[in-house]
């Protein structure tokens, strides 16, 4: 682990491949999975799918909790195959069971896209709410858009930015941009061009190509921040180097 995450010594992949494989022939659960974690990425050896699964499964076998969830991710993007998403949400469901926030998160996503289930956006809330508890920022996130879409809970802009908040400060891009336009609109909140600019500005700072576009409509407007052509037209190229038709356009 010191050497996968840097701790008190330079990141080195290859060591920390090394390591985990030394433990987890040794039946170590939490190697097993991080050498599975190893092989899929491509962290220290080249990437193998084959070998990802067969050291997930191990570490599963004994009740590892991310390494159930890993599967779980396996099964639902396809690595290597086609996506098998009932055998995604069994394994999902088993991480779940222990109270792995990934996992809830994932099973809520399932059920909001109605994969390997039936589409129920009731049962998604529940389950996004159970990892939004655990501080789950992607979860935290999906509540916000539920409560702002008024998918299987009441349309409530208040609630909305309250989950919003909470993603926002774990740096989530998606949620940053997303109370920009809350501030920018005054939904759940006053209306506030000042703090619109400010939650778009951290966005953009993670590459959100929408939040680029907003910040470049904003300079160009005058709209919380002294209009600026000059700064408009940088936002806007950046947003347009991403794909962003709007920012094209402008």
């Amino acid at each position: 682990n010191c050497y996968s995450f840097g701790r008190g010594v330079e990141q080195n992949y290859e060591k920390a491949f090394k390591y985990y494989k030394q433990a987890a022939e040794q039946g170590n659960a939490s190697a097993q999975h991080n050498l599975g974690v190893c092989y899929y990425n491509g962290q220290g050896t080249p990437v193998s799918y084959p070998d990802a699964f067969h050291w997930y499964q191990k570490a599963a076998s004994q009740g590892n909790a991310p390494a159930q969830f890993s599967l779980g991710f396996y099964y639902e993007n396809g690595a290597g195959a086609e996506p098998d998403y009932a055998k995604a949400m069994e394994w999902y469901q088993k991480a779940a069971q222990q109270n792995y926030a990934d996992a809830q998160y994932s099973i809520g996503s399932c059920y909001e896209q109605g994969l390997g289930v039936k589409q129920d956006y009731e049962e998604a809330v529940k389950w996004y709410k159970k990892a939004a508890k655990q501080d789950c920022a992607d979860a935290q996130y999906a509540v916000g858009v539920c409560y702002e879409q008024g998918w299987g809970v009441d349309k409530d802009y208040l609630k909305a930015a309250a989950y919003f908040q909470k993603a926002a400060a774990q740096e989530h891009a998606e949620a940053q941009y997303n109370l920009g336009i809350f501030c920018q609109k005054g939904r759940g909140m006053e209306a506030d061009d000042l703090q619109a600019v400010q939650w778009f500005k951290k966005a953009a700072k993670q590459e959100h190509a929408a939040a680029r576009y907003c910040l470049g409509w904003c300079y160009e407007q005058g709209r919380g921040v002294e209009q600026n052509y000059e700064k408009a037209a940088q936002w806007y190229e950046k947003a347009a180097q991403q794909g962003d038709e709007d920012a094209q356009f402008c």
